[in-house]
Order: C-alpha cells, then structure tokens, then sequence
C-alpha cells in the first residue's frame, strides 16, 4: 500500500513518463484498474504497443501462389507509392473476406480509442509458422518504397557449400512470394486506417510480424497525407516507377555476425521514381529502408552487397503502361 501511494505523489509528467516505457496495450490495461488517476494517466501515454494475435486469411496465397499473380497489377499501384497511391483501396469497406481479424482487432480499437495523446504506435500481428516457406525472409515497406530479401537457404559456412549449387527459383516462384508480402504489407495498414482519422496527435506507426519478417513503417508525414483525402485521391497513372529484381544463384553470402552464409539470394525494389534519381539513389534507398526497417543490421550489409550488383530485371515504368514479363501477371 505504502509502495501505491509513494507512486501516486509522484509528477504526473513523470508517471505519465513511466506508462510511455510500459508501452504494452495488456500492461496499460490492468494499469487502468489500480484507480480513477491512475486510470486517468494511463490513458495520457504517448507510447503504445498492441498484438493482433489471429493472422490474416490472406496467407492462403502461400499455399496457392497462382491465385496472387492476377493481383499484382494493383498491389503494384498500392505499393508503388506507399501512401497518397492506396487511399482508394483502404477506403473500402471490410468485408467477410476481412472477418477472420475481426473478432480480435474490434476490441483492441476500442480500447485504443482512450488514448488520446498517442503519438508513437506498434503492432504486433500474430503470424503463423505454416504461412513462411522461406528459411529467411525480410521485407520492409516504407516512405522510399517496398524493398524485399528472401534466401533459398541459410546454412553453416563450410567448404562442403562451393560443390553445393541448387536450382534457382523461377521467375513465377520469385513473384509469389513477393506478392505474397506486397499482400501482407497492404493489409497491415488496410487495418490501422480507422486510427489514423482518430489520433490527431500520432506522429510514427510501425506495423511488425511475431516472426520479424517484415515492417510497414509510417511517419508523421505518411500519416498526414494519409488523412488528406484530397491529395491521396489524385490521379497517379502519370507517374513514374522504378522496378528491379536481384537474384544470385550460387552466391554465397556470409550473415555477419554468425558462422552461417544465405545463398540463392534474391532483392527486389518497387518505389517512385524521381526526376533527379540514379542508380546511386537506388543503393541509398535501399540502405535506408533496411536501416529504418530493421533493428539487424546484418541484413542492411546483406542487401548493399545485392543490390551494388548488376539487377537481372530493370524497368522505368507508369501504372497505366505497367509492363512485365508474362509469367508475373
């Protein structure tokens, strides 16, 4: 009782404070049931983490990759500008398809809606071993564009490796998979669009898998166009898109840090071009989605080595003369 009341004479800034380090939706909770100040305070943090814990039916594209391919055209168009671009998808309505997330994320809106201070949020979403086929993947989704890892295998650095060469992965298998997180990206943010309208003072959101996989990371200025209906409805068919594909066969590259080396590793970009770009801005995009995507670095060092390398596929394209290779539509 002595340790509750020696906690209550504290500054409201500093419990306040404290609640922000707290930062975990469960935690702040129970936090609320202590008393009406207390109560009162939490619901002034500025920093809040959340778990969806049921993932989405979108992850039937893993085990039936075909039925994704007719989707790229759009994903394309959401993806390619990560924000003003997606406005008229996330506008629509849930819908059945939708409804596998919704007994879980109703309930944790709900309780967002109390914050009302809320300046920096994380989600976690609950992700299903069964749903990844690749023994490493990394994507993150962000203000540069949508920059994507994948390796065949991670094995023990050995001799042994050099005689081991396996079958590249076809062009179809690669766009799979990419769609498949292009999927999941657009999703992540479909779901949090109802909060943006709702917390006026939110400056950062970053949208994270159990398994670490990939990040959909939004700033203040992400989010503020985001709310700009006006601007996020203009018409961008006009503009134009950088698109490159990496992929190394038998390339063994070291992981830093470990004894271990990826191979038949694969790097894939989709972002906006400028009219001042050039391959260099190509390398810095990349070093700086997976610097401000990922806390390993590891897989920054990775994918400079990759994309420093000639791109096996390379396009300057609009959204309304989209061309790719047949096998990817």
């Amino acid at each position: 009782m002595s340790g509750e009341n020696n906690f209550n004479r504290l500054p409201e800034e500093i419990i306040i404070y404290i609640f922000g380090k707290v930062a975990d939706a469960k935690s702040l909770c129970i936090c609320t049931l202590l008393s009406k100040k207390i109560c009162s305070l939490v619901l002034q943090t500025k920093i809040v983490s959340v778990e969806i814990s049921s993932w989405l039916s979108v992850c039937s594209c893993h085990r039936n990759p075909s039925a994704a391919k007719p989707l790229f055209r759009s994903l394309l168009h959401f993806i390619g500008k990560p924000v003003t671009s997606l406005y008229r998808l996330l506008k629509q309505p849930f819908t059945s398809d939708d409804a596998g997330i919704m007994p879980n994320y109703i309930p944790i809106f709900k309780f967002l809606l109390g914050f009302s201070c809320i300046e920096s949020l994380t989600v976690n979403m609950g992700f299903s071993k069964q749903t990844s086929f690749e023994p490493l993947v990394k994507w993150v989704d962000g203000k540069s564009g949508f920059i994507f890892i994948c390796a065949k295998d991670v094995c023990l650095n050995s001799s042994e490796n050099d005689n081991d060469v396996l079958a590249p992965p076809t062009t179809s298998q690669l766009m799979s998979l990419i769609t498949y997180h292009l999927m999941d990206a657009m999703w992540r943010v479909k779901i949090l669009k109802p909060i943006f309208s709702k917390f006026s003072k939110l400056k950062n959101v970053l949208v994270m898998d159990s398994l670490n996989q990939g990040r959909v990371v939004l700033d203040e200025d992400d989010i503020a166009e985001m709310r700009n209906e006006e601007e996020s409805l203009m018409a961008v068919d006009d503009v134009k898109y950088c698109v490159k594909l990496w992929h190394e066969n038998v390339l063994h590259l070291p992981l830093p840090g470990t004894s271990r080396v990826m191979k038949e590793v694969t790097v894939f970009m989709f972002k906006e071009v400028d009219t001042n770009d050039d391959d260099d801005d190509d390398v810095n995009d990349c070093l700086m989605m997976f610097e401000n995507g990922f806390d390993e670095k590891e897989y920054c060092e990775v994918g400079m080595v990759m994309v420093k390398k000639q791109a096996i596929y390379e396009d300057v394209v609009t959204l309304s003369q989209l061309i790719l290779p047949p096998e990817f539509l």
